[in-house]
């Protein structure tokens, strides 16, 4: 398998993390949202899932920047190529 395979099989295994992860970020707002839950909900409990959600977000983050990273590379390594 060539780098270049190598980084769009990881980019596209990051697309789906990035795809899983909106998924459950979009879940954790909407319980949070929710006034019935948060109303009704022990302190901790609120709590636990604002730290979910946040660990989330960072999540996501770090992936968004990994394969940001990655074109930027493949990008370096396509033009690299291109001149020999």
């Amino acid at each position: 398998m060539t780098a270049l395979q190598q980084f769009r099989r990881d980019e596209s295994r990051r697309a789906a993390q990035i795809e899983s992860t909106n998924g459950l970020i979009a879940a954790k707002q909407k319980k949070l949202a929710n006034e019935g839950f948060v109303s009704r909900a022990p302190a901790d409990v609120i709590e636990k899932e604002r730290a979910g959600l946040a660990e989330l977000e960072q999540r996501q983050s770090s992936i968004e920047a990994f394969l940001a990273e990655q074109q930027g590379a493949r990008f370096l390594m396509a033009s690299t190529s291109e001149c020999y």
